[in-house]
């Protein structure tokens, strides 16, 4: 019933873009690597990289009616919860009221609503930006997420931080009094103008006239990178014009969803199993498709006997009945219009439910395929990814991201583990379960060294750059395992981390200082961790600074 050489902890594959296949390159914010001599270990500042993350928006913003008067509440009260329809750019309209915070340069974070874990106590201090984006949260979590609000309200206003929060357009319903005067309701952008921007920061130049589409009304906020780059994809082709360009890139949805339905209910199970195997592989190799192809055969079952080879269509024929181009010079596919093969994916994903658990077993080997470029990898992790967090799956990952980083994983498998975890973080509906597993794995005896350095990573790299208490916790608990290679490199990113990021140093001290001030016995761990971050002659410095509330 189917569809009918890392040397210690030194990443080999870089995990930075990779061009391959036809069309302009996609660069993911992924973490980026930095050699260090010294310690032999990959850095970076993950407070630099998230800075840079905002500054790549800045360029692009677009300020939505009553955004003056969301910046004068901010400025004046401290606190601003900004409430919009999903699609309005709430969040991205929080991350600019505290980038652009006038006279205040304090630590910038983002601080996940997760109702299960409470107030974690993190620490607040004059100056510090807060961003928490509660604008995906459902209706039965309000009351926690208003509690947790006036809670923050209050420390952030006694000690002098800002807080920007994104919510839903109707949390006015459960939030009154103080901090429902906070609440500024805003509209979502012209989009057309808000596109004009995008395209012109990419050296696209047209008219604002050229982009007032009807359609192009309708379309979230969220959409409009990938407009921008569909509208670039065009212009390189050299066919036609701004107004061809947008008409493709506005296909309608539900048209595109429909076609692809209909092509695939005329389908016997071996020709569906190459139209996902192509969708997945969108602008790779068709040599990868078919091996690609090949692999899912084996994961799900067809009805009859496979057709001889030679008795078969050949595989650019095949392509080419659904309607994908196939590049004569470099053998590349790709599907027409904006998204299409988007459709293919969730069609699959959203029509066999039942095959989600073959699905994902299929793109852990999709992914140890020889014929990938990493550019490609990095592609199907990430349609994989989609797919299974839109259908609540959350464990798909870390399920990828356990198989790639057990004992006797290969190296070039660490950053894929990393890029997968990496993405479950970035959902706002299923980081809270992707951060548990971590803190999981971190805690747990044995850990096979392999998921460790993939574990230090993702939390020095990623969840400390907007949530440092987690990664606090968990590369304290990374540090205390008996496997040296593991316990190195956690001290190790903890020391860095420190040295560059005053938040991160604030939290993890206090964290120590908390442990060791409540436990019955002192952990020499603790103890060595607290030394180890520090050379002797700055000992003195951060113990004072403790005493002051400052690292």
């Amino acid at each position: 019933m189917g569809v009918g050489e890392v040397i210690g902890t030194i990443v080999s594959r870089p995990s930075g873009s990779t061009h391959a296949g036809s069309g302009d390159q996609n660069v993911y914010n992924g973490p980026t690597y930095i050699f260090d001599p010294q310690s032999q270990r990959p850095k970076r500042s993950p407070r630099a990289a998230h800075r840079k993350d905002l500054e790549w928006l800045d360029d692009r913003f677009v300020e939505p009616k009553k955004y003056l008067e969301a910046a004068t509440c901010l400025r004046e009260w401290n606190v601003v919860l900004i409430a919009g329809r999903p699609g309005s750019g709430s969040r991205s309209t929080a991350q600019m009221l505290l980038h652009r915070l006038p006279g205040v340069d304090g630590p910038y974070r983002e601080i996940p609503f997760d109702p299960t874990e409470g107030d974690r106590g993190i620490v607040v201090q004059s100056g510090d930006r807060i961003l928490i984006d509660a604008s995906a949260v459902s209706d039965e979590l309000y009351s926690a997420l208003h509690d947790q609000l006036l809670a923050r309200q209050a420390n952030v206003c006694d000690v002098g931080a800002f807080m920007a929060v994104a919510v839903p357009a109707d949390i006015d319903t459960v939030i009154h009094g103080d901090l429902g005067r906070r609440i500024i309701q805003i509209e979502k952008p012209a989009v057309h103008v808000a596109l004009h921007r995008y395209l012109d920061c990419d050296g696209i130049e047209v008219g604002l006239g050229d982009l007032d589409h009807p359609a192009l009304r309708l379309r979230p906020m969220r959409d409009l990178d990938k407009l921008a780059q569909s509208i670039g994809d065009a212009r390189e082709k050299g066919v036609g014009g701004i107004h061809e360009w947008l008409e493709g890139a506005l296909k309608s949805a539900s048209e595109q969803a429909n076609d692809v339905a209909n092509k695939a209910r005329r389908m016997n199970g071996s020709e569906r199993i190459l139209f996902l195997a192509a969708a997945m592989l969108h602008e790779a190799h068709v040599d990868a498709v078919y091996d690609a192809a090949q692999s899912l055969q084996g994961q799900v079952e067809v009805a009859g006997e496979p057709t001889p080879l030679l008795e078969q269509e050949g595989l650019v024929r095949q392509l080419d009945s659904f309607n994908a181009t196939v590049d004569e010079m470099r053998g590349y596919i790709s599907f027409p219009g904006f998204d299409y093969d988007s459709k293919i994916r969730t069609h699959f994903w959203s029509n066999y439910p039942g095959l989600r658990t073959q699905f994902r077993e299929w793109i852990r080997d999709v992914v140890d395929q020889s014929t990938l470029s990493g550019g490609d990898r990095d592609r199907v992790i990430a349609r994989f990814a989609e797919q299974a967090l839109r259908t609540g799956r959350p464990a798909d990952l870390t399920s990828l991201a356990e198989g790639w980083s057990a004992k006797g994983a290969l190296t070039a498998r660490w950053p894929d583990a990393v890029r997968v975890l990496q993405l479950g973080l970035e959902d706002p509906r299923h980081s809270s379960a992707i951060r548990r597993k971590i803190r999981e794995w971190a805690l747990q005896e044995n850990l096979p060294a392999e998921r460790g350095q993939v574990l230090v990573e993702i939390c020095a790299d990623v969840i400390a750059r907007t949530d440092p208490l987690s990664a606090a916790i968990r590369l304290r608990h990374l540090a205390r395992q008996e496997d040296r290679r593991t316990s190195s490199a956690a001290r190790e990113a903890i020391r860095s981390l420190c040295r560059q990021d005053r938040w991160f140093c604030r939290e993890l001290i206090h964290l120590l200082v908390a442990r060791m001030g409540t436990a019955r016995v002192v952990s020499p761990a603790d103890i060595e961790i607290f030394l180890y971050v520090t050379e002797p002659d700055e000992s003195a410095v951060i113990v004072s600074s403790l005493a002051s509330g400052y690292c």
